[in-house]
């Protein structure tokens, strides 16, 4: 949670593009089939189903966590829960006249992201926050849960043709790749026969920093394709954009991989056996031997957290504007993302829009956006949760930021 707030605290010292990333909705320059621009952007998040602000700076910063506080969480908490956070900071060249094949010209960017998502059930947090008493003689259902810290350097290269069909690869080096995920999961304190039963099934992979190979040997690395395509509806004068980013393969060597499944019993010990005190008493060895837990350290390949989206942007021609997006990533703990909304032109230069949310790591949120330009340089700033910054009792803060250059 402490790496949670440090996401959200970096927001306020960084500055998010057009097809923007992460949790915030889309704002955009409007870009006609001949456009070049060099694009600077930034954005950062945090947001929770249940927890506020003032919960998640205590947890961060320090501080007391009443219970009040804890119970006004859980009487928010579903059978499953979200948390999680995350910026991105990007450069981007695009340039449409330079024709490498055919039609196409050509984009390149480069962008940083650091990624932190969890996703918890009930008891869970209630086994957390109140101890394991405070479900004693219940079942605890743990599952499903998961957790995932990702910090990545990204490179990409592709092709653009006309600002209407995008098509490139982007290369990830992680310097982080972390995650654990509990498919089943069930905890009982039986406080009448001083027993403890755990059962559960799940796994759980690092970067083992113990091995030191080469350069490379702490790292993940990944390559995935990148496409985006524009359909015009002239009868409606909507421009929606349909994508997917970064579907690939990523490769982690000397990834510390353990994974569980079984159960546990821990019934107490005899008051005349103390010579056997210690032995087969929660001791590492005897919960692996019963659960079946297994350790190893070896190269890791798996898919990509690749995301899903499609977006309206305005035509920036029409006073007022439907607006709409959706997003998914996976292997984030992060629920699909939509919104919906209206843009206002104020005038030739001036455009702002509001819209309502729901998904991502929080349930609905109420954003603005806005969006000036001088001759060929257009700036723009939105928020997916813009009372996030009047009221410690909001689920989440959120700010991007963009500057970009029609060449």
């Amino acid at each position: 949670m402490r790496t949670l707030i440090s996401i959200a605290f970096i927001l306020f010292t960084i500055t998010l593009y057009g097809q923007q990333l992460g949790n915030n909705t889309v704002y955009s320059t409007r870009l006609d089939s001949a456009t070049s621009y060099l694009n600077i952007s930034t954005s950062g998040y945090y947001s929770s189903n249940i927890f506020n602000r003032a919960f998640v700076d205590k947890l961060a910063f320090g501080g007391f966590i009443s219970e009040t506080e804890k119970n006004d969480a859980l009487a928010r908490t579903k059978n499953v829960n979200n948390a999680g956070g995350e910026v991105n900071l990007a450069i981007e060249y695009s340039n449409t006249n330079i024709h490498l094949i055919k039609d196409f010209g050509f984009y390149t960017r480069l962008a940083y992201n650091n990624n932190l998502g969890t996703q918890f059930t009930r008891d869970l947090y209630q086994l957390t926050f109140y101890g394991n008493t405070s479900l004693a003689q219940e079942k605890a259902i743990l599952s499903p849960s998961a957790f995932y810290l990702r910090d990545a350097n990204q490179f990409s290269f592709g092709l653009n043709k006309n600002n209407q069909l995008k098509v490139g690869l982007t290369l990830s080096s992680f310097n982080n790749n972390t995650g654990a995920k509990l498919t089943r999961g069930t905890f009982l304190t039986d406080t009448i026969n001083n027993n403890l039963t755990l059962d559960l099934e799940g796994n759980y992979f690092a970067v083992d920093t113990n091995k030191s190979v080469n350069f490379f040997s702490n790292n993940a690395v990944g390559i995935g394709i990148d496409l985006e395509t524009v359909l015009n509806i002239k009868e409606k004068g909507q421009n929606i954009h349909l994508g997917v980013k970064n579907v690939g393969v990523l490769i982690q060597r000397n990834a510390y991989q353990i994974n569980a499944k079984g159960d546990y019993t821990y019934e107490g010990v005899e008051v005349n056996s103390f010579k056997n005190i210690g032995e087969n008493l929660l001791t590492q060895k005897a919960i692996q031997d019963s659960i079946g837990i297994t350790t190893k350290t070896e190269t890791r390949t798996s898919l990509l957290p690749f995301e899903i989206y499609f977006f309206q942007v305005p035509t920036y021609k029409k006073r007022i504007e439907l607006i709409y997006g959706f997003r998914y990533k996976n292997e984030s703990a992060y629920k699909a993302f939509l919104y919906l909304g209206g843009n206002l032109k104020i005038n030739k230069s001036a455009h702002i829009s509001t819209f309502v949310s729901h998904g991502g790591y929080a349930n609905f949120q109420w954003g603005l956006s806005a969006q000036t330009h001088f001759n060929k340089m257009y700036l723009g700033i939105n928020s997916n949760n813009i009372l996030g910054f009047f009221s410690d009792k909001t689920f989440g803060q959120s700010l991007g930021l963009s500057l970009t250059y029609l060449l």
